[in-house]
Order: structure tokens, then sequence, then C-alpha cells
């Protein structure tokens, strides 16, 4: 393994201290913790295969997402790795994308009938991640709603399951991993890709990308 030996690579911080920092929230099926604690999923269990072969070990700190470039700059995380949707391109430096993912509306089934598209929201109120796509995607609407920006998708979730938010906007990964007899998926928006999201230059992004090839 080779790696620049100045103090600003990030690489080499990371052999160095022996740790691989990774930003994350409960968001499964990507990050989450099992019943010992241990975080698994399929982002979780990519990044300690990835700390593995940088031969460190992967530790994992919450964030709030909506801050996640902020603890990438203040170099508290090495990494963003938690269904990151690629965007924000020029303050963040991103692997190359390793899953698709497409944000879904959803409603209580119960108003399936109501509402099935956007244009059906005016005077409705909406759920969503703050700092998310599906944050962007709610900014971007063309109708006029109430907008519940909240800390987690599940939240979103949960907000329109208990009837204090008519509909959310989430990704489809953690609405299809999640049992939800009385909510549906009404509309699907276009497609998305995910990948790590490290410091603006960043030489992990480099070194990385040669691990998930």
């Amino acid at each position: 393994l080779c790696f620049c030996s100045c103090s600003s690579s990030d690489l080499a911080s990371v052999i160095k201290d022996g740790v691989l920092v990774v930003g994350v929230t409960e968001y499964e099926p990507m990050d989450y913790r099992d019943g010992d604690g241990n975080w698994v999923g399929f982002d979780a269990d990519l990044a300690k295969l990835t700390a593995e072969r940088l031969g460190v070990k992967a530790e994992f700190v919450i964030i709030n997402w909506e801050e996640k470039g902020d603890k990438l700059t203040a170099k508290d995380i090495d990494c963003v790795w938690n269904g990151y949707t690629v965007n924000d391109i020029d303050k963040v430096s991103f692997s190359d994308a390793y899953a698709k993912n497409s944000p879904v509306l959803v409603v209580r089934g119960d108003k399936a009938d109501l509402i099935k598209d956007t244009d059906d929201l005016d005077g409705l109120s909406v759920a969503y991640e703050k700092g998310s796509s599906s944050e962007r995607i709610a900014e971007d609407l063309k109708c006029d709603f109430k907008k519940q920006p909240l800390s987690l998708q599940k939240e979103a979730l949960d907000s329109v399951k208990n009837g204090d938010a008519d509909a959310c906007i989430v990704d489809k990964t953690i609405f299809d991993s999640l049992v939800h007899s009385d909510l549906v998926s009404v509309y699907t928006f276009e497609s998305e890709k995910f990948a790590v999201g490290f410091r603006k230059d960043s030489d992990l992004t480099e070194e990385v990308n040669r691990i998930l090839k």
C-alpha cells in the first residue's frame, strides 16, 4: 500500500491512526445496529471490508445528516458512508457510485386514492429528512404544501404512519427494507446514485475507488 506521507494526506492520517472514522445515521438496510449493538448493513459491511483492506478498523460515528459536510471539513469524520446521493460535487469528493436508489412518495394506505402523485400535495403536509436529496426534491416541487423537515428518514415514515404528515419523501431502499402494512408508495422520483463522500480533494477517494473495483 502506497500513500503520501505529507500532513495533508487523509490516507496517511487514517493509516497512522489505524482507524477509518465513518459518519452514519440509523438507515436500514444501509447502516444500522444489530441486537448486540454492532453496526451492520450494506454500507456498514462495505466500509468494514474497505477498512480491513486499508489495514485499519472502521469506527462508526452517528451524525446529523444536515451537518455531514461540516463534519467532513472539521475532520471529525473521514468519510460519509450512508446511502449518500451524489451531489454537492463542488464541496465533496465522491467515490465511484456503487448503488442506485429512487426516492419515493409515501402515504397511508387509506389516502392512496386521494394522493397519487406530487400534483395532489397542495395544502397537505410532507415530511422528509433534513439535508437529504428528499429535501431537495421537496424544495423543487411546484405545489403549495406544508414542509415537515425531520432528522431521520424513519421519522418521516413514522410521521405519516401516525397521521402527523400526509405524505413523506424517502429513499426506496429504506421503504422497502421496513415492514409498513399501512403505508404505500404512490410515486417514484428520478433514479439517483449512492457513493462514499470524502473531504474535497481527499486522497482517500482514489484509494477507496481502487479497493471497491
